[in-house]
């Protein structure tokens, strides 16, 4: 895995020039609709708002879409247990819900099957579900490709969290993409002189991994040895109330107009989106509704006011 999927790269776009505070706040403007919505209409035109924003702090596709490989098992996993347990468990409390058929995921009949009870409602729930957890990890990817470990640091001091604190998290995120770019550059070096790691046996497959982890393992060991001189050397630890800064973290014009508008969509995403207390119009019976209709089948019995046909 390329450090590019997770590092910072210090570039000149309107993201990266923005205060920490604010990230932080594009950050939650993102995720919290996505936690608040289930509609795959209003999911989908959050995430192509995510991959805008990308493009615009020039954030690589091609890079995004490796990304999004590593999540496909996690993804499938999603799919598969939302149609086998959509019914169950959505839909158990609401017994006048009269879905919409398509298939069985298991159709073979054996002691306790056919499973899985697949309906237009549990697909479009489960699309929703997978485009909530795309839009989450690529909000904390973008948070992480557009902040560097030094604002992260500094914002941390503003909110006054100790600097034990601050200093392991500001050490964890520099050493991750490097210590990546590490791995990388060991398992190159190792098959360029022939070494494989392909085995059915575990204990063979371990045996073979040795020479790529033992130097790995020492590199860090010895940028680990580095890294502490060099914040001893900067007098970590003497006085915290003297402490100075290369480059303090104010507001700027952007900045607070930035501020403005991710507050005022956040409160209006919790409004469309909240069914207890706000409209309600991000719901998954908007896609539902739309589906029925292309298909023929109808307005669903759910939707009533009453929850009865």
């Amino acid at each position: 895995m390329s450090s590019e999927l997770f590092g910072y790269r210090p570039l000149n776009t309107f993201f990266h020039s923005l205060d920490p505070r604010v990230k932080f706040a594009i950050f939650f403007s993102l995720t919290l609709p996505a936690v608040s919505w289930n509609d795959p209409v209003y999911l989908t035109a959050l995430l192509a708002t995510i991959l805008a924003i990308g493009g615009i702090a020039k954030n690589s596709f091609r890079t995004t879409g490796r990304f999004l490989l590593y999540l496909a098992p996690a993804l499938l996993f999603l799919l598969v247990y939302n149609l086998l347990f959509y019914e169950s468990s959505i839909v158990a409390a609401r017994p006048s819900w009269n879905l919409a058929f398509l298939f069985y995921v298991i159709p073979v009949k054996f002691w306790v099957c056919p499973c899985g009870h697949v309906s237009v409602e549990s697909l479009v729930y489960a699309w929703g579900a997978m485009d909530r957890i795309i839009i989450i990890v690529l909000s904390g990817r973008f948070l992480l490709s557009v902040t560097s470990p030094a604002d992260l640091t500094s914002l941390m001091v503003k909110l006054r969290i100790p600097s034990e604190i601050t200093t392991a998290i500001n050490v964890a995120f520099g050493f991750l993409p490097v210590s990546l770019a590490q791995l990388t550059g060991v398992v190159e070096a190792q098959r360029a002189r022939g070494w494989e790691a392909k085995s059915r046996n575990p204990v063979t497959l371990v045996r073979k991994a040795i020479p790529t982890i033992v130097p790995v393992i020492t590199r860090s060991l010895t940028r680990a040895e580095f890294l502490a001189a060099a914040i001893s050397s900067r007098g970590y630890g003497f006085d915290p109330k003297r402490r100075t800064y290369l480059r303090e973290i104010k507001f700027k014009g952007r900045d607070w107009y930035t501020f403005s508008f991710l507050i005022g969509f956040i409160l209006v995403g919790q409004a469309i989106g909240a069914a207890a207390w706000g409209l309600g119009w991000a719901d998954y019976r908007f896609t539902t509704l739309i589906l029925r209709h292309l298909l023929g089948l109808g307005p669903p019995c759910l939707w009533h006011p009453l929850g009865s046909c």
